[in-house]
Formats: structure tokens, C-alpha cells, sequence
């Protein structure tokens, strides 16, 4: 789990959040996995995820409402969920290799505060609308004109309110001045569609969103070093899940790097 800038982030597998460690996060190849994403801050937050170096959304974004989560399961532009599997060398062959298979780039700005003082024709306010209307004096019958602006929860019939919902987005040119060069010691495995997901996204306006942008990186492994090997990951490394030291076999917490009773590393 990483937490940067009031955003968490994180990788789940059947409900259950994975351990992570140097921003890498261990689960075997063939697994379908989700992305939670909370939104600490009392803004909401317009995030884009990057998985291979690819756009899941073809350029639209998520929006999350403040103090609320996510658990995105699939691709916006397709109802298909992420399962991580082995690159293999017919892949590799067939697609090539990409500098930054195996990442899943997390970039995210939260909205602009709202500004201070009045103005009908700012966006951030009620939509106005412009009226004039003429009386007369009752003592000279001379005409007398009237203008001003009348709100939408005023006797007109308008529609200003902006709808959103914990699952939406919005639409949105993408900068590619705001990527990263990202160097991926990972080659074993990349994500590509897995099982049909019944998750439902909704557009809303665009947001003015804050000029700094935040990014979270987080690295899927299916392999690893162990015993100066190279093995497979045989199952997901949940939170919770204790270590066992390779040397004495003594049971660590999750969060330990050393072995308490040898020193062996435990990763």
C-alpha cells in the first residue's frame, strides 16, 4: 500500500490488499488483480493510470470524490478486467518489449479551490441568466427598464447542477509533456484483458484541476530471487501474510527486512 500527496494506492487480489515492498508487488502470472485508489484529500482528485505504458482510458480520466475510494477492475475503454501474466518469448517476439512493461503509473492532480468572490460568469457558479424587463411610473407614465441576472434556483426552468459519482470520468486531451522515462527492471510479465467485468463508468464536465501532477509507481513481479534463483510467484503476498526466513525458517511479520533471530534478508 502507498500513500503519496492524500492519495493511497494499492493492488488487491479476491478483495484482499497485497504486500508491497519497494514500490513491487509480488503475484503469480494468470491472476486477475484490482487497483484501489482512496482519495484523502477534501477535493476531489482527476487520476490516470498508465498500465505497459499504456492509457487505460484512450485519454479519459478517473474522478474520485473526497474522502472516497475505488476499486477499479478494468479497462475504461473496455469491460474487460486486468490479469497479470508471463511475458513469454513468443510474446516478446510477437509484441516487443516495452521499457516500462510490468508498471502501472499512477498520475493524479486534485481540483482547483474554488475561488472567492462573485462572479456570474464564472463556471464555478450556478449558470445566470441575463433579464430586463420594463414598468412604468405610476405619476408620469414614463417607462422605466430593469435589468439583472437571475439564477437557476430562481423561476427558471435550467439545469446547472453537475452530477457526479464515485465511478465516473471526464474527457480529456492527455500532455504527454507530464510523462515520465521510466526504467522497469521487470520484463517477466505484463497485464492484458482477462474475464468481463460488470463495473459501470459515467461522464461528467471537465474539471480545473491543479497544475501539479503526482505520480505513484507500482511495479508487478511474477518472479523472483530466492536462494540465488530465480523462482516463480507462487501465490499473492498479502499484507497480513508472514514471512518465513530462508536460513532458520523462523515465521517474520510482513514488514520486517531482516530476519529477528539470523539477519538473513527476507526479501
Amino acid at each position: 500500500m502507498v500513500y503519496n500527496n492524500n492519495l493511497i494506492a494499492c493492488i488487491k487480489v479476491d478483495g484482499k490488499v497485497l504486500r508491497e515492498k519497494n514500490s513491487s508487488v509480488e503475484l503469480p502470472f494468470g491472476t486477475e488483480y484490482t487497483i484501489m485508489l482512496k482519495n484523502l484529500n477534501s477535493k476531489r482528485a482527476v487520476v490516470n493510470i498508465e498500465i505497459d505504458g499504456q492509457d487505460i482510458g484512450n485519454g479519459d480520466r478517473l474522478v474520485i470524490n473526497p474522502n472516497e475510494s475505488l476499486n477499479l477492475e478494468r479497462y475504461i475503454t473496455s469491460n474487460h478486467r486486468f490479469k497479470f501474466i508471463e511475458k513469454t518469448e513468443e510474446i516478446s517476439d510477437y509484441r516487443g518489449d516495452r521499457p516500462d512493461d510490468g508498471l502501472i503509473r499512477i498520475s493524479y492532480s486534485f481540483e482547483k479551490d474554488k475561488p472567492n468572490y462573485w462572479n456570474p460568469f464564472d463556471p464555478w457558479f450556478p449558470q445566470w441568466y441575463k433579464f430586463s424587463e420594463v414598468t412604468y411610473d405610476t405619476h408620469t407614465n414614463t417607462p422605466i427598464s430593469k435589468s439583472g441576472w437571475v439564477s437557476c434556483d430562481s423561476n427558471v426552468n435550467c439545469d446547472s447542477g453537475e452530477w457526479t459519482t464515485q465511478n465516473c470520468v471526464y474527457r480529456n486531451e492527455s500532455n504527454s509533456d507530464n510523462k515520465v522515462n521510466l526504467n522497469c527492471i521487470n520484463n517477466s510479465g505484463i497485464t492484458v484483458p482477462g474475464s468481463k467485468s460488470n463495473q459501470q463508468f459515467e461522464h461528467i464536465n471537465n474539471i480545473e484541476t491543479e497544475n501539479e501532477i503526482h505520480v505513484i509507481v507500482l511495479s508487478l513481479v511474477g518472479c523472483k530471487k530466492q536462494n540465488d534463483q530465480i523462482v516463480t510467484v507462487q501465490r499473492p503476498i498479502l499484507v497480513q501474510t508472514k514471512l518465513t526466513c530462508p536460513t532458520c525458517g523462523k515465521k517474520c511479520p510482513s514488514n520486517d527486512n531482516f530476519c529477528p533471530r539470523c539477519g538473513t534478508a527476507l526479501n
